[in-house]
């Protein structure tokens, strides 16, 4: 852990201790990581044009990541493209797509499509993965967790039915202070590279609920005073389930106005309002006091000790 961090947490004033306690326990909100390729340049598409007939010409990020890949610029299907978010993607209650990414997994399975379905059904987006076969083959993860023997070469890693889930809060896996917010609705599904981690969820006013109660004081002081450090903080999948967050109840006044306040605040921070984002961020921690049963001394301690 950051030296900085763990010497704020160990001589914070015990009413701001007493306050982080009451939101400390165990949760079955699950997180998971974002889809890893190994191989980024293959798989993420610079450009995607439609030009009809479920068909869209586009051109690989031939230079991103570590192995450079050779630049190719075809026609595809668009069947396996979808939006991709990056961890720069998403900031504080404000996400949205960058990129796309070619999604060659099969969610239900958790392998690669197989061949013979993709020769089939997606004929020139075989071809296009096809003059990568040999990279593909190469790569750690494939060889690690994959049987190249029967698991298609183009197969990935972390993709499950939930990471197309409709409804979902992502947030950021290297950062300093903990930044989450809704993935945003859209026609196609946005994925989350794996520098992200997502949490899916049953309905769009969860989702909000979860990302009003993790951005909120009492979640951000924990999350960054319990994070992994190196030079910023380490956000992952498992952090969030040490929190005491509950089953969402829309019939709850207390939930349901958290919820709408962190839709609020979405709003808020696409306008470019700081202010607004500030005055409902300071409704939202006085929801989130009822909810934990967070005293007005220890709130103010807790916000103290993010400022200081």
């Amino acid at each position: 852990h950051k030296s900085a961090a763990n010497s704020a947490w160990l001589t914070a004033p015990a009413v701001c201790l007493k306050g982080l306690e009451r939101i400390m326990g165990s949760s079955e909100v699950k997180a998971h990581a974002g889809v890893c390729t190994w191989m980024n340049g293959i798989f993420w598409l610079r450009t995607v044009e439609p030009v009809g007939r479920g068909k869209v010409r586009i051109e690989n990020w031939s230079d991103v990541g570590k192995i450079k890949v050779d630049q190719v610029a075809t026609v595809i299907e668009e069947n396996l493209v979808f939006p991709l978010m990056r961890g720069r993607d998403v900031h504080r209650w404000t996400a949205r797509p960058s990129t796309h990414i070619l999604l060659t997994q099969d969610p239900a399975t958790r392998t690669g499509i197989t061949e013979a379905t993709m020769k089939r059904q997606l004929p020139l987006t075989y071809q296009y993965l096809r003059h990568f076969e040999q990279p593909l083959r190469t790569r750690s993860g494939y060889r690690k967790y994959f049987d190249p023997s029967k698991d298609a070469f183009w197969t990935i890693y972390n993709v499950g039915e939930y990471t197309l889930a409709p409804f979902r809060v992502a947030f950021k896996e290297l950062t300093d202070f903990f930044q989450c917010a809704v993935v945003p609705a859209s026609s196609k599904a946005i994925v989350p590279d794996t520098k992200l981690r997502f949490i899916d969820c049953q309905s769009q006013g969860e989702a909000y609920f979860l990302c009003g109660l993790l951005n909120s004081s009492p979640a951000l002081l924990y999350l960054y005073s319990t994070a992994t450090w190196v030079q910023t903080a380490d956000y992952q999948a498992s952090d969030i389930s040490r929190i005491a967050i509950p089953a969402f109840q829309q019939s709850d006044q207390n939930h349901q106005l958290i919820a709408d306040l962190a839709e609020q605040c979405h709003t808020a921070a696409a306008a470019g309002d700081e202010r607004k984002v500030g005055d409902l961020e300071a409704e939202l921690d006085d929801e989130l006091a009822k909810l934990w049963r967070i005293g007005a001394g220890e709130m103010r301690a807790i916000k103290d000790a993010i400022l200081d």
